[in-house]
């Protein structure tokens, strides 16, 4: 191909613009020294700005370069810090966080957003460390004299979500998917409301998936909980779960004058310390939950089983099948006593005979204290990963292993010896996304188990 034209038409710029140079050199002086102030100022300014760590516009650019991998043969440790908000503790909160960060632990912290854009300097910490942390909503003023959420209806649980995501959304351009009611409480819409504001996860003090498992601080004591404790409580979810959530909050580590506790404090790094010397690897909710997403091809919601009052789990139902005709009718099954505390399933910890949930995942787990069992199984199912030498099992409760569906699920357990299966344990869970018909299903239910004892116990002859 012939490109003298081409070579022509540079030979004769050139010609063009040094004749031009010659007729007006001062015109050409000008317009060279305003290239080159621009040129060096246009330098100096994004140097100096690289330099000072100004990188606050540069990583509202770019989505961030951590490393949000999830290796399915290590075992997560979620730190969440809650109540980190606008000026109360600001100078606490940073120390805690930059302990994090110079560890490298990304972490989760529950933001209050009330005045935190009045808050200068809080505000540009969490921009500039953002891609450390996952932020999660935690209500807007977590007001101390009430619950925000606790009674809320959907549509007043969606504005609030929806207003103060906007606050939140000014300190980071990630998708924000988390969402830990103040208290812990929240009314059955919120769980709607945050649906329809693409949370995808509720966080907060029971036995869902992502609840918290361990607390740096007991609130029945008034006291920090031991390190030992947490470590031991971390480690026995994580064995089941893959991943354990501690909950802290800044205010654990003060003394009575409301400042920083030197000595408390302490126990805050003795806990780090343990928590890398456990071999724990560190992540975030969202992250392990993108891991899981991508594990199943789909997003799910997470919710937290439906709410027990703990004090009436324990069993107050007789074993005894002799008990007398007249015992039996004067002992009738109710919603405080038709639970029994399940006889080998240790976790979750809240699990009985009967169970309402409403979440699509959940991970049983149980400990063998008996010798020489050779194989486990559910219904008919065998659990292939079982050794004859193990001393614990897990079972993976989800929708789409079609081993849960909507109502009732009825799971027997039976340990096989020198090919014999022995029953057990019977687990029945009723499984629905509308909390609202639990207490249809607890009613049906007491029913059938009221004429089921009548029917089984024979009446007394006279």
């Amino acid at each position: 191909m012939n490109f003298n034209w081409a070579l022509s038409l540079i030979y004769h710029s050139i010609i063009l613009i040094v004749h031009w140079i010659i007729k007006k050199p001062m015109q050409f002086i000008i317009i060279l020294l305003v290239f080159t102030f621009l040129f060096n100022g246009f330098i100096f300014v994004t140097g100096r700005s690289l330099k000072d760590g100004n990188i606050q516009y540069l990583q509202n650019l770019h989505f961030c370069a951590r490393n949000e991998g999830i290796d399915p043969n290590k075992k997560y440790i979620i730190l969440r810090l809650d109540d980190v908000q606008s000026y109360y503790l600001k100078e606490l909160t940073i120390k805690m966080l930059n302990e994090w960060i110079s560890r490298k632990m990304p972490y989760t912290v529950a933001i209050i957003p009330l005045n935190l854009t009045e808050d200068p300097e809080m505000t540009r910490y969490l921009r500039q460390n953002k891609c450390s942390i996952e932020i999660a909503q935690h209500g807007f003023s977590h007001r101390a004299d009430i619950a925000e959420f606790k009674d809320l209806s959907e549509s007043v649980a969606y504005k609030k979500l929806n207003q103060w995501l906007e606050i939140l959304n000014k300190i980071t351009n990630q998708k924000i998917i988390t969402f830990i009611p103040p208290e812990n409480i929240y009314s059955t819409w919120t769980v709607e409301a945050a649906k329809k504001n693409n949370f995808k996860i509720i966080s907060w003090e029971w036995d869902g998936l992502f609840d918290y498992s361990a607390t740096s601080f007991n609130f029945d004591t008034d006291t920090l909980n031991s390190v030992d404790v947490v470590i031991d409580t971390s480690k026995s979810d994580a064995a089941l779960n893959w991943f354990s959530i501690i909950m802290l909050h800044p205010q654990d580590y003060i003394g009575e004058d409301g400042e920083e506790d030197p000595i408390q404090y302490e126990k805050y790094i003795e806990l780090l310390d343990k928590l890398e010397n456990e071999w724990f690897a560190f992540t975030t909710m969202q992250d392990y939950y993108n891991f899981m997403s991508k594990i199943w091809w789909e997003e799910v919601f997470y919710d937290a089983e439906i709410k027990k009052d703990k004090k009436k789990r324990l069993s107050v139902v007789s074993d005894d099948v002799t008990a007398s005709w007249t015992e039996m009718l004067h002992n009738e099954i109710t919603k405080d006593n038709y639970l029994r505390k399940s006889k080998l399933i240790d976790s979750p910890s809240w699990m009985n005979n009967y169970n309402y949930i409403s979440n699509n995942y959940l991970i049983l787990g149980w400990n063998i204290s008996e010798d020489n069992v050779e194989n486990v199984y559910i219904n008919e199912y065998q659990l292939t990963g079982f050794q004859s030498w193990d001393r614990t099992f897990t079972y993976i409760l989800n929708t789409d292993f079609w081993n849960l569906k909507e109502w009732e699920n009825i799971y027997e357990i039976y340990f096989e010896k020198q090919w014999d299966k022995i029953f057990k344990e019977s687990i029945v869970f009723y499984y629905s996304q509308d909390r609202t018909q639990y207490d249809k299903y607890t009613e049906k239910l007491l029913t059938r188990l009221n004429n089921e004892a009548r029917d089984t116990v024979p009446s007394p002859k006279y």
